[in-house]
């Protein structure tokens, strides 16, 4: 989706979490004074925001994000490398309708990016996490029954459109709850945990192919994403009742910290939000988000090209399986590295030698002449993606203003979105006009360039240990200096003031975790 180091790293990082890691805990009676720079809130810039402990930030994200996508990955990875050999053997589609398969989900998360944001502010992070699943659930029922590659190119642009809704609900709930000195690692759990997904899901998507067919596998799919609707709504209940025994106002406080109130509808950005937004953001969108489009590029060029290449080289379901998943294994190792680079190093310490190891990687699979050959060209680029893991969630995080995050986030989520649609793209484009292997080049190509472009013209988008809290104009982002839709507008923002007239101070987050972006960028704060 600053640094803390090693060693001694973990206390200072626990207490940049939530205070002094032995002081009282989300559920004491007395939650102790008020913290400006202790809580997950301190990313926020709040004043007033409880303790919360690493452990309580971490426990709290593995209830309410890191087990449903963990459910949501594994799904998603035991469809993602039997897509190509779907639509080549049993729908008989071209290498250019392959792609253009493929680039479905990323189209479809691209077109709904700008809609989420406006959800997720009205509705709350578990409502739009819920539609999100649904939708995704749908697709893939639609895709093992489509009967030419145009239907399973409408169900991947679809399940796309419920990818985009679920990964931006999640990216914004990290955002708004977990400070900036911490962000990177917990975003690297959430590509840890999506990279487990990706190692267990194509070996059982390959087998399944194999042994049952491939519209079977897409069947499976669909019923792991319904079986989270149930565990969604178990845990609304809980949280409703949790919230009603405690209080309102004391259950939300002792749960995070984070000083919102998720009661109540509101308003959502609007259009003339989104151009202001624009406006204040334009450097650091083209710049570093031009980093993000190509690392999402060559990433998702992996999904099209590892099954492609094993399918001419006449491998089977099974073998593909396991390739995608060895690819993985490499992934998920180097991984846990990744949020140490980001938050000690900054997050050009990971996209670099990232995008450069991805791109030789990809030139070994174009030279791969067997499958053992594929599984090294293939561990090679897991490394390079590893690297990667939660990276540009982060830089989206980091540049977000803090009066406009929903809105920054969905403008951002367009350009990295986009990019997981161009990959697939450029690879069935160039393999049916000339040939797989130049498809592979040119991706390499792409991945060279990138590497160039972070290296010279991005700026780092994340310095020193966090933000800091209170407001002032601008934000400021590694060198990036962003503006909100409100500070354009001349408003000054500050870390305790709301729009609702409610300055006591206090702080609010239901367990349910349902964090809400209001008009223009501003959040409701918990009040009568």
């Amino acid at each position: 989706m600053g640094a803390a180091g090693a060693g001694g790293g973990a206390g200072a990082a626990g207490a940049r979490a939530g205070g002094d890691p032995a002081g009282p805990g989300p559920g004491s009676g007395d939650p102790g004074p008020p913290e400006v720079s202790g809580g997950a809130g301190a990313g926020l810039g709040l004043l007033g925001a409880p303790p919360e402990t690493r452990l309580a930030v971490g426990l709290r994200l593995a209830r309410r994000v890191y087990f449903p996508a963990c459910v949501v990955f594994l799904s998603r990875a035991m469809a993602t490398p039997i897509m190509p050999l779907f639509a080549r053997r049993d729908l008989g589609a071209s290498d250019a309708a392959v792609g253009l398969a493929g680039a479905g989900q990323g189209a479809g998360a691209s077109s709904i990016t700008l809609l989420v944001g406006f959800l997720v502010g009205r509705f709350g992070f578990t409502k739009v996490l819920s539609l999100g699943v649904l939708l995704c659930a749908a697709a893939s029922f639609s895709a093992g029954a489509a009967r030419a590659p145009w239907q399973l190119v409408l169900a991947q642009f679809l399940y796309g459109g419920g990818w985009g809704t679920l990964t931006l609900a999640i990216q914004f709930y990290i955002r708004m709850t977990v400070s900036g000195d911490l962000r990177g690692r917990f975003m690297s759990t959430l590509g840890t945990v999506y990279r487990l997904g990706n190692l267990v899901g194509p070996i059982l998507g390959g087998k399944m192919a194999h042994d049952l067919g491939f519209r079977q596998v897409y069947l499976a799919q669909g019923g792991l994403l319904l079986g989270l609707v149930p565990y969604q709504a178990a845990l609304g209940v809980w949280a409703r009742w949790r919230s009603r025994r405690r209080g309102a106002r004391a259950s939300a406080a002792a749960s995070s910290g984070t000083g919102f109130d998720p009661a109540g509808a509101g308003p959502g950005p609007s259009r003339e939000s989104y151009l202001t937004m624009l406006r204040g953001s334009a450097r650091a969108l083209l710049t570093a988000g031009l980093s993000a489009l190509i690392i999402q590029v060559v990433r998702s060029s992996r999904d099209i090209v590892l099954p492609l290449k094993a399918d001419d080289l006449g491998l089977s379901a099974v073998d593909v399986g396991s390739l995608t998943s060895a690819s993985y294994l490499a992934d998920l190792i180097v991984s846990p590295s990744s949020g140490f680079l980001m938050d000690r190093f900054g997050r050009k310490a990971a996209a670099v030698p990232a995008l450069a190891v991805m791109a030789a990687g990809l030139l070994l699979v174009d030279l791969a002449r067997g499958m053992r050959g594929l599984l090294l060209a293939g561990a090679v680029v897991g490394v390079g993606n590893g690297l990667t893991s939660g990276l540009v969630l982060c830089m989206g995080a980091d540049l977000a203003p803090e009066a406009a995050v929903g809105e920054f986030l969905s403008l951002w989520r367009i350009l990295s979105d986009g990019g997981t649609a161009v990959g697939p793209l450029i690879v069935g484009g160039l393999s049916s006009a000339f040939s797989l292997g130049a498809a592979i080049r040119a991706s390499a190509a792409v991945g060279f360039l990138g590497t160039a472009w972070t290296l010279f013209a991005m700026e780092e988008t994340f310095k020193g240990a966090g933000r800091g809290a209170g407001g002032g104009k601008g934000h400021e982002g590694g060198k990036y200096v962003q503006l909100s839709s409100v500070e354009l507008d001349g408003e000054k923002e500050t870390g305790g003031d709301d729009r609702d007239g409610d300055k006591d101070g206090s702080s609010s987050l239901e367990e349910s975790g349902d964090v809400r972006l209001l008009g223009g960028g501003s959040l409701r704060k918990a009040g009568p």
